[in-house]
């Protein structure tokens, strides 16, 4: 608004095309750097819009960002645009290789040397398309500008569809179109995991590829992982064995904790365009079914000042502005094997993606070379294969080069910590149900479910005892949060919503016929993968003893509150 105004030197209005806005020259950098040495003026003058509705924290980011933090924004934005143009053009060169590779006058190979150039085709049709964007969407979807839509980061699918025609002589060629999709990196993790469809536009596309990134700089990471919590060692981590400072686990040091973490900004999918057709008789819908986890993590240090708790029960309140929420896509689940891998105090099963370095083509399965193929009679491109069809690796004897992931998605936001009265008995179905239980209270108390607002499970093992805390992480799904939850946090405001809690599932009427839950009270609050373990009755029990002897005293953390008697009594 600035620049349009006139209020930078030698900065104009911002330009129609996004291909000005990088370089060294470019307009996005002239505007940062103009923007930055008036950053604190500009700050102050926007902060004093809203003198009664930002507290401190809040501010303080606002100042940084203003006076250091647009920087590296721009610079993150600069490199994920040219990074995009640069893969197009190398899937060109290597579509190009491909086709020198094949025999034109083999009928298989000449086949597919037109479908790698329908594909080829596209590629250079997105690349016109990217360069021809205009620069207020391009920023938008850069994250430079707000687009209002309340998600958080994006994940892109990149479908490409092939298809066959004729001309008026009959003669066959190939077409290709490359068409792009963006969704809620939270629920893409695995809407779009490879092996998923998705369904858009009258077609449903398999999702066949992760973008790795490039071998100098590989968009993947290595995270230690503690197999008891939710502490996870991002820096340093594959020289760092250290315990863990949450913990004190000292197998967070073991080569087992140490994993390679894709968080996907981009997938890929390639489907003939006429077996992607959704079609009319039928309304069934692929679903692949993922393991996943949730990792939580609280700093001690960012804990905010006012927790609580339950003056004769083992229940307490931590409220913190900067918590840290992963979920974790650990593979295909497969029910016919039981879980014995111990991920960030969870017993799952880690079952890992397969991804070429070459191509970004992704298996589920740990790939194996197509050694029955007989080089005599075969290119290697008629077999299949989750390689691209210009993948070098296709044409291979051996399984070729792959990296195994995890996928992940990162959350920085606002959260309450509430630790349950549970310790040894029914432990899932305990926690289940008062999840259950806790949103639907916060529904009925403020008048309908607030969709930003997620709640998951966490565990600490408990040094005096032995045995684990249990926690409820109740958080924004928002990026840095909405500032909802801080009055949440307050005891007798959190009262009420137990309250309100209580009287949803005494009022069920599906007590009377003999059900453990239904969706009027506490179903519709959770995870369908956690219907079996809710029960009302459970809820209810634990909401009664919470709530008849409500008295509350203050604590520095809920680590304060020992789990002793709580093991005793249940034992």
């Amino acid at each position: 608004d600035l620049a349009a105004r006139g209020r930078f030197a030698g900065i104009l209005p911002i330009p129609r095309r996004a291909s000005v806005l990088f370089g060294e020259t470019g307009w996005l950098n002239r505007l940062r750097d103009a923007a930055l040495t008036q950053g604190a003026v500009i700050a102050e003058v926007f902060l004093e819009l809203f003198p009664a509705h930002l507290d401190s924290t809040a501010a303080a980011e606002l100042r940084d960002f203003a006076t250091a933090g647009l920087k590296d924004k721009v610079r993150d934005a600069e490199d994920i645009w040219n990074r995009r143009l640069e893969d197009l053009r190398e899937r060109i060169t290597a579509i190009d290789e491909a086709v020198a590779l094949l025999v034109p006058s083999d009928p298989v190979q000449a086949a597919q040397i037109r479908e790698v150039n329908a594909e080829r085709r596209g590629v250079q049709k997105q690349i016109g398309v990217i360069s021809r964007t205009d620069a207020h969407g391009a920023m938008t979807e850069l994250g430079l500008l707000p687009n209002y839509s309340l998600i958080d980061s994006s994940t892109t699918l990149e479908a490409t569809l092939t298809w066959q025609d004729e001309d008026k002589d009959g003669k066959k060629f190939y077409l290709g179109e490359l068409r792009e999709y963006n969704r809620s990196a939270r629920q893409a993790l695995f809407e779009l995991a490879p092996g998923n469809h998705f369904y858009i536009q009258g077609y449903h596309h398999k999702v066949t590829g992760l973008d790795l990134g490039r071998p100098s700089r590989p968009l993947w990471e290595q995270w230690r992982i503690c197999s008891d919590c939710g502490y996870i060692r991002e820096k340093l981590a594959t020289s760092d064995t250290s315990p863990c400072p949450r913990c004190d686990n000292t197998q967070l040091g073991d080569a087992s904790a140490l994993h390679k973490v894709l968080r996907p900004v981009r997938v890929t999918a390639h489907d003939r365009r006429d077996d992607a057709r959704i079609s009319d008789e039928s309304d069934d819908r692929d679903r692949q079914y993922y393991e996943r986890a949730f990792a939580v993590d609280v700093d001690p240090e960012h804990i905010e000042p006012g927790s609580w708790r339950h003056a004769s029960r083992t229940f307490g309140v931590d409220f913190t502005r900067r918590a840290v929420v992963r979920t974790f896509n650990l593979g295909v689940r497969r029910p016919d094997l039981q879980g014995t891998d111990r991920f960030a105090g969870q017993d799952t099963r880690i079952g890992k993606f397969y991804t070429c370095v070459s191509c970004g083509g992704t298996t589920t399965d740990k790939p194996a070379g197509p050694d029955h193929a007989d080089p005599l009679v075969s290119s290697g491109y008629s077999q299949p294969s989750h390689h691209r069809l210009w993948c070098p690796q296709r044409r291979g004897t051996g399984p070729g080069d792959h990296t195994e992931l995890i996928l992940a998605h990162v959350l920085h936001t606002e959260a309450i910590r509430v630790l349950l009265p549970v310790a040894t008995a029914l432990v899932d179905e305990r926690v289940a149900s008062f999840a259950a239980a806790l949103m639907a209270g916060v529904a009925k108390a403020y008048g309908g479910d607030p969709d930003h607002l997620a709640v998951i499970t966490a565990t600490m093992p408990d040094q005096d005892t032995g045995r684990n805390r249990q926690f409820l992480v109740l958080h924004d799904t928002l990026p840095g949060g909405t500032g909802y939850l801080h009055r949440l946090a307050d005891q007798e405001e959190l009262r009420k919503v137990l309250v309100s809690a209580r009287d949803v599932a005494a009022g069920c009427r599906c007590a009377d016929d003999g059900k453990r839950a239904c969706h009027r009270c506490l179903l519709s609050h959770i995870d369908d993968d956690k219907w079996h373990l809710v029960s009302r009755a459970e809820a209810l029990s634990m909401l009664d003893d919470l709530l008849q002897n409500w008295t509350t005293t203050s604590v520095a953390s809920t680590g304060e509150i020992s789990l002793a008697g709580q093991v005793e009594s249940e034992l």
